[in-house]
């Protein structure tokens, strides 16, 4: 610390600068904001002229007002009727060669069972949904048992009434 000021403790330990002995602080005035606001609550007319608000625009601009008219999505894109036609060949043959590979996997009854609705409803084949079921009679957590059960309720409900 300089020589012109004495430094002591207090009692919270913190060290309290005060002026050497003999003179006194310098006062200082107590500002008078008594006259800082209009009676209508904003600056008095000479205060607001003295800032000057650098966001704001000349009277002769006009901003117009945005849109709202919806933005249109991006085109999905098209597949020709001999991509689709190729892509299908391909899934029904692969799933023709999957069925029979199916229990050479090493699947947990789980898994099997949600390979095996993968399939079915991939294919329509409604003649896998007996083996779906003897999937989900292998489960052994009844939460996930139930699950496939109804999961198998619901794809017979779709056979059946896609046929009406």
């Amino acid at each position: 610390m300089d020589g012109n000021t004495n430094s002591q403790p207090v009692d919270n330990g913190y060290l309290v600068s005060q002026p050497p002995q003999g003179t006194a602080a310098p006062a200082q005035p107590t500002p008078d904001y008594s006259n800082a606001l209009s009676p209508a609550g904003g600056f008095p007319q000479s205060a607001s002229q003295k800032f000057h608000d650098p966001n704001a625009l000349p009277d002769d601009i006009v901003i117009p007002e945005p849109s709202l008219a919806p933005v249109a999505p991006y085109p999905a894109p098209v597949a020709s009727a001999d991509e689709d036609e190729d892509l299908s060949a391909i899934k029904i043959q692969a799933l023709d060669e999957l069925y029979p590979l199916i229990d050479k996997l090493d699947l947990s009854p789980e898994e099997r069972f949600k390979i095996i609705m993968m399939m079915i409803q991939a294919s329509d084949n409604e003649d896998l949904v007996e083996l779906a079921y003897e999937a989900a009679h292998k489960i052994e957590d009844e939460k996930t048992k139930a699950q496939a059960l109804l999961d198998i309720i619901n794809e017979i409900n779709y056979f059946t009434h896609q046929d009406k």
